[in-house]
């Protein structure tokens, strides 16, 4: 074991750096994360994932201090918004709102064609960034009215959305590499950091897996990046913290680029070749707090991967190289039902009555 008892305690505070106010609650989105250059001009968009047609849109954008609208004329209340190839056939508009400081009020509507079933972009909007913008701050979509087709259809408002936006001087770089894979075998999912200023204690990221695809228990380790730092990973959250020893004065991360840590993944039957890994929620704490982007990464199987065949447990089971549960799970014998078994190179689907 490693450890987890002696640091149950840190467990809970040390979530708190992949805790996100993003809990997908449906509606209008931003981009979990966006990375602006303080002293220039950004692009953001608002997405939407609806799965029916939608007649108008009205939603409230509030930006953090050392944000501001980029207006259509010089002293406009009105400021620059587009639409997109979803609605195009939109009239939008985006001005001041007085409820809110620092707040603008998008109205949308279309009295050709209702924006049908889709996800992705439907409008962008334009920000000025302060010279003395730093740090990490949060943007947000507030007072949504969803109209989703006539005058006695009902208005669908749905929950507040938060993003982050972030000086591009907190930003880190997070990458992940993954092999080919073959079913029943283990390999190893390996995190990378890239960390251009500063310097950081305790990072956490957020793993979601493909159908087919599971963490080895007890397989996380620490990179080159951080060896003497502690690593978990959270099967129920599907997250991987890193913290150091609580009781040293000094946790910095040995490297502000190399190998951040690893786990072992398994796929079972049910993989599908080219399934995807996203990787969200990263961030580090140091003498500031740190971001990436958003991670995906497509899983290949290995072509040269043995066909699972159904055959007799006595025939096969004695001498294997490993046997898993169809959860990943590794055990040291057959259980009842269906085995991942390993032997000779050659992964196996072998069922035991």
């Amino acid at each position: 074991m490693k450890q987890k008892r002696l640091y149950s305690c840190l467990f809970a505070f040390a979530m708190l750096l992949i805790a996100s106010a993003n809990a997908m609650a449906g509606g209008l989105t931003l981009k979990n994360v966006t990375f602006l250059k303080p002293g220039e001009k950004a692009t953001m968009a608002i997405g939407f994932d609806n799965d029916e047609e939608v007649a108008t849109i009205e939603t409230k954008i509030v930006l953090p201090e050392g944000l501001s609208f980029v207006a259509k004329e010089p002293g406009s209340e009105n400021f620059v918004v587009n639409t997109t190839e979803r609605t195009k056939l939109y009239n939008v508009s985006l001005s001041q709102d007085y409820v809110h400081a620092n707040g603008a009020y998008l109205a949308a509507y279309t009295i050709k064609k209702y924006l049908p079933a889709g996800k992705g972009d439907i409008f962008t909007f334009e920000v000025n960034v302060a010279p003395t913008y730093t740090g990490a701050n949060e943007i947000r979509l507030t007072s949504t009215d969803i109209s989703m087709g006539d005058d006695d259809a009902p208005i669908f408002k749905p929950a507040d959305f938060v993003a982050k936006v972030v000086s591009t001087d907190n930003q880190m770089f997070v990458t992940a590499e993954l092999p080919a894979i073959k079913v029943g075998e283990e390999q190893t999912l390996t995190f990378n950091l890239d960390l251009p200023k500063g310097y950081i204690n305790n990072t956490g990221l957020r793993v979601k897996l493909p159908q087919g695809l599971s963490v080895v228990e007890d397989s996380e380790q620490a990179g080159t990046a951080c060896p003497k730092h502690n690593v978990i990973y959270n099967p129920k959250r599907q997250s991987i913290i890193i913290f150091g020893d609580p009781l040293s004065l000094d946790n910095k991360f040995a490297l502000n680029k190399g190998t951040l840590c690893s786990v072992k993944v398994i796929a079972d039957n049910t993989f599908v070749d080219g399934s995807e890994i996203t990787v969200g929620e990263i961030n580090g704490t140091g003498d500031d707090t740190y971001y990436s982007e958003d991670i995906t990464l497509k899983v290949t199987l290995d072509k040269t991967a043995t066909g699972i065949n159904g055959i007799n447990a006595d025939e096969f089971g004695e001498g294997a190289d490993g046997i898993y549960q169809l959860n990943g799970v590794r055990t040291d014998k057959l259980q009842n039902g269906v085995n991942i078994v390993v032997k000779n190179g050659k992964a196996v689907k072998v069922v035991k009555k």
